[in-house]
């Protein structure tokens, strides 16, 4: 959270503008509904903390200028594991066509994607299973805070994981000149990957920055 907190202080003003201009572009009455009924059914770390709509809006403005989006208009973007859409809802607002994939069967991301109109497709992303094949492909593919890596628990990704998943990426998803932006969870022994990971996304081109991997295709 600190780069978020820094970006916020840093353009607080402007940032409180924008946040305003989001929240108009969504139906107030039933977001406050859907908060109403979800707010305490799975409290923080749980997924009831996306109800705090300024909160999160704020993290969304941060993660869309960590990526280099700001001044940028017209890219196809995709979220992986974009939970509630705030992330893709910014996209989308600020002339960028993006989509988005979660795990199905998750009736507050369901609810909250389709009020931000997020364009978001089901997938459930496996260790080794492919990811599936699109009728497009995006200039920019973002995962933030990652658990489909199974994070925090014993079968964390690896090296040969995240190959498997970085070749898929590369195959079926990315355009020529595309950026892959990877921003981990902190696991339980502290670090968001380890040494032979970093290896290895140093040897794939990667731009690593505290709990972020940035690669160019």
């Amino acid at each position: 959270m600190n780069f978020i907190k820094t970006w916020f202080l840093k353009n607080s003003s402007v940032a409180n503008q924008e946040i305003d201009f989001h929240k108009s572009k969504l139906d107030r009455a039933r977001f406050g509904d859907i908060r109403d009924r979800y707010k305490n059914e799975s409290p923080d770390p749980g997924f009831s903390k996306y109800t705090e709509l300024d909160r999160f809006l704020k993290i969304a403005l941060s993660h869309y200028d960590l990526v280099g989006l700001t001044n940028k208009t017209g890219l196809s973007v995709l979220d992986i594991g974009t939970g509630p859409g705030y992330f893709p809802f910014i996209c989308s607002n600020f002339g960028h066509a993006a989509r988005a994939m979660d795990v199905p069967n998750h009736s507050f991301y369901n609810e909250m994607t389709d009020l931000l109109g997020v364009n978001r497709f089901e997938h459930s992303i496996q260790a080794f299973e492919p990811l599936p094949q699109l009728s497009q492909r995006f200039d920019l593919i973002t995962a933030f805070a990652i658990c489909f890596n199974c994070h925090a628990s014993d079968a964390l990704w690896g090296v040969e994981e995240w190959g498997f998943f970085l070749s898929d990426i590369r195959k079926y998803m990315a355009e020529p000149k595309a950026i892959l932006f990877l921003k981990f969870n902190r696991e339980p022994n502290g670090s968001f990957f380890s040494d032979e990971l970093r290896e290895y996304f140093n040897s794939e081109g990667a731009n690593i920055n505290y709990d972020s991997v940035r690669i160019e295709y």
